[in-house]
């Protein structure tokens, strides 16, 4: 029994010595080509497949064609976006106009696009695509759509110059809501971001944060200029001037003046 193991391997070694001397002798005499051939036809296309995997297709056109047509598509992309906002911002233009209009029935207003500053940089002014062929005239009052930011100063056929209530040389009649005290607004330039109300009897009691307008006062009221267009509101204590002595006050413009893009020249009646 011990040596069943060792005959067992010997009748295998055996075996196989003799099959393959059978087969060395079938291919000797070309007995086994139709079954090389029928292998061949089956595992060809496999061999062929497997040996494209992680190869990169040759493309169909040359890169520089395919770069080219990419190139192409972006840029029409990028044209027909840039058309698209443009509508939106019209359309923003023109819901915010109808809805100006609604709220103010005593005036009309006509909107505009800023184009730039002034370009010497020596006055806060704003230069808008708006002109005489539009019926602009100077000293109309101009607004960002709620809040009233300065007037039209120099007008050209189709654009106009608008100094800000903020610049230096600008003032504007004004008035305290609440209180109904007259006075004037004036501009900083760049000392200050803030403006300053003077005038103001001292006899007035003023509300804390009180809201100043554009007056509708004959005493202070400025030509072309509607009244109870909102300018800002009363920050701080008032203090005194010792020439007049009268009270000034330190005011906050609520409109966002590093910031317009769009605005509406009011139009008075």
């Amino acid at each position: 029994m011990r040596h069943l193991p060792f005959k067992r391997l010997a009748i295998t070694i055996g075996f196989f010595a003799i099959f393959s001397l059978g087969v060395m002798l079938m291919d000797a005499r070309s007995l086994l080509d139709p079954l090389r051939s029928g292998v061949a036809v089956v595992l060809n296309p496999v061999v062929t497949q497997l040996q494209s995997l992680g190869q990169p297709a040759e493309p169909s056109e040359p890169l520089e064609v395919q770069l080219a047509t990419a190139e192409a598509e972006r840029d029409q992309l990028r044209a027909e976006n840039m058309l698209l906002q443009g509508q939106l911002d019209e359309q923003a233009v023109l819901l915010q106009t109808m809805q100006i209009q609604s709220d103010y029935t005593d005036r009309e207003v006509l909107p505009a696009r800023v184009l730039g500053t002034d370009p010497s940089g020596l006055q806060q002014k704003i230069i808008i695509n708006r002109g005489t062929d539009d019926g602009v005239r100077e000293g109309m009052a101009v607004i960002d759509g709620t809040h009233f930011i300065g007037q039209v100063i120099d007008v050209e056929e189709h654009r106009s110059s608008v100094l800000l209530i903020t610049d230096a040389n600008a003032s504007v009649g004004a008035r305290m809501y609440n209180s109904r005290a007259d006075c004037i607004l004036y501009g900083n330039g760049r000392a200050s971001t803030n403006l300053t109300l003077r005038h103001i009897n001292r006899a007035v009691e003023p509300v804390e944060s009180e809201w100043i307008m554009t007056s509708d006062l004959f005493e202070s009221e400025t030509a072309q200029v509607p009244g109870n267009i909102p300018i800002g509101w009363v920050v701080g204590e008032p203090t005194i001037n010792a020439q007049t002595d009268q009270m000034e006050f330190t005011v906050y413009p609520a409109a966002d003046f590093g910031n317009l893009e769009n605005v509406w020249i009011v139009v008075p009646q």
